[in-house]
């Protein structure tokens, strides 16, 4: 079974980067920077920055992102 740590913030994830890597962790923060993208094959993807103060982590989905992913949510990713 996978483990699974969080909610972290962007922060507590990026200033212990080794102990995190390869692992599933839960991520909470605001949304920016949502983009909604259609690949060159014809598939829907979306890009996001999770935010928490200054410090920021990327993420990246499949499909149609949901309606309520837009800057300034608060989510767990």
């Amino acid at each position: 079974a996978l483990a699974v740590a969080g909610p972290l913030g962007p922060a507590a994830v990026l200033k212990d980067r080794a102990k995190h890597d390869g692992k599933a962790v839960e991520i909470v923060g605001k949304l920016s920077d949502v983009r909604r993208r259609t690949s060159k094959a014809g598939n829907p993807y979306f890009t996001f920055k999770l935010v928490e103060g200054k410090r920021s982590v990327n993420g990246y989905g499949r499909g149609e992102a949901p309606a309520a992913l837009k800057d300034g949510a608060k989510v767990v990713a």
